[in-house]
């Protein structure tokens, strides 16, 4: 990591990580703006963080500002970060910022058709990130008994059971985002045959029953047309 980059890390942590209390955040946020106001300075940010290819290279406070930043400033991120922050954060709120910043950069992009697969999905971060929310860890190794016991046949492992939380947090933030490639992307998801599908099509359902009649109307209207 780049000198500028690691004080960026320390100024952007210190800004926006509550554990340091609002004083400290609002005294660095005062230093980085005055660091912002050089326009050399901001020229090597943005180029830095267009040239960062790990997640690890800023903390998460920092990269939440960096997200907000890239997104204003009209700044790349690499999509191998944005894929593995968004696979490691649980914050829906954070899942949706790093959506809009996707989208932000799409040029003219087509909506898929209804009979688009998961791996089709023509924007390829959300391919990726969908493709993550499914995947179910392989089922443990096959265990044989004790020997000298009768009939050791090997045990048959436990069947793999879908961790739901992934596919649940980027189905929540693609219907928060909620513009036409979000909900495109929501109905690919729901509609994708994995272990876990009924089980999502069953949390889809509890989302509806809380939401006013009119938004629920225009969810099931975005959502089914894809379905369809």
């Amino acid at each position: 990591m780049s000198n500028l980059l690691a004080l960026a890390d320390d100024f952007l942590d210190r800004m926006n990580n509550p554990a340091y209390g609002g004083a400290v955040n609002d005294e660095y946020s005062m230093k980085f703006a005055r660091l912002l106001q050089d326009e050399q300075f901001e020229a090597q940010l943005n180029q830095q963080i267009s040239d960062v290819n790990q997640a690890d290279a800023l903390r998460s406070h920092a990269w939440l500002w960096v997200i907000g930043w890239a997104k204003s400033q009209d700044v790349a991120v690499q999509e191998d970060v944005l894929v593995e922050l968004f696979d490691r954060w649980g914050d829906v709120a954070a899942k949706a910022a790093i959506i809009d910043l996707v989208l932000d950069r799409l040029e003219d992009e087509g909506l898929p058709s209804a009979q688009t697969r998961l791996e089709e999905f023509p924007v390829r971060f959300f391919a990726r990130v969908m493709r993550r929310a499914v995947e179910i860890s392989e089922p443990p190794p096959r265990e044989r008994v004790r020997d000298g016991e009768p009939f050791a046949f090997p045990r048959e492992p436990e069947e793999a059971q879908p961790s739901m939380a992934k596919a649940e947090g980027l189905l929540v933030a693609l219907l928060q985002v909620g513009n036409p490639m979000a909900l495109a992307a929501a109905s690919v998801l729901l509609r994708h045959a994995w272990r876990g599908q009924g089980q999502l099509s069953e949390f889809y359902s509890r989302l509806l029953d809380r939401l006013e009649p009119e938004t629920r109307t225009e969810w099931e209207r975005s959502i089914f047309r894809g379905l369809a």
